[in-house]
């Protein structure tokens, strides 16, 4: 079954390949495919085609809802909401820690934190960040980098679950 696929392919390439203009355009296609396979094999583009391919994978076959799901509440800080602090990056620690409390006094079953924290700020408002993730009566879900490439699971992100 494969044996007549394949002799079916190398057929049509033959056939393709003695017209100039549609074997220049094959040819011109097999270039292209097999270019992109050495270039992700030799130069290793991140993690191979899996890594770089997965979003890609998932926006287009997924089974996706057709609303947000209604236990599922997303809370967005943007440019406009920081418009009345002093810099936008990275965002006020205080204004964070605000929303942790307002958030978790909702009674929340988990609070899922995406923000980078990669440096400190002012230390009263680090500390009341840190303080308000720490005693939240929700789990709080944050992620963590490990920025040591050779450390086990090197430059990856992972889930970390903060409980009281």
């Amino acid at each position: 079954m494969l044996t007549d696929g394949l002799a079916r392919v190398r057929d049509r390439l033959a056939r393709a390949a003695q017209s100039p203009s549609d074997g220049k355009a094959v040819l011109f296609v097999v270039a292209i495919a097999v270019g992109f396979l050495l270039l992700t094999t030799l130069l290793h583009l991140p993690h191979g085609p899996e890594h770089w391919s997965a979003d890609f994978r998932t926006a287009h076959w997924s089974k996706h809802p057709d609303t947000q799901h209604n236990r599922i509440a997303l809370t967005y800080a943007t440019e406009k909401t920081l418009e009345a602090y002093p810099y936008l990056s990275p965002t006020d620690r205080q204004l964070l820690a605000d929303l942790v409390k307002a958030v978790d006094a909702t009674g929340p079953a988990a609070i899922g934190f995406d923000f980078i924290i990669d440096r400190p700020t002012e230390p009263a408002k680090d500390a009341a960040l840190f303080a308000a993730l720490r005693e939240a009566k929700a789990a709080v879900v944050v992620g963590a980098v490990n920025e040591d490439a050779h450390a086990p699971g090197g430059g990856h992100t992972r889930p970390t679950i903060w409980r009281r």
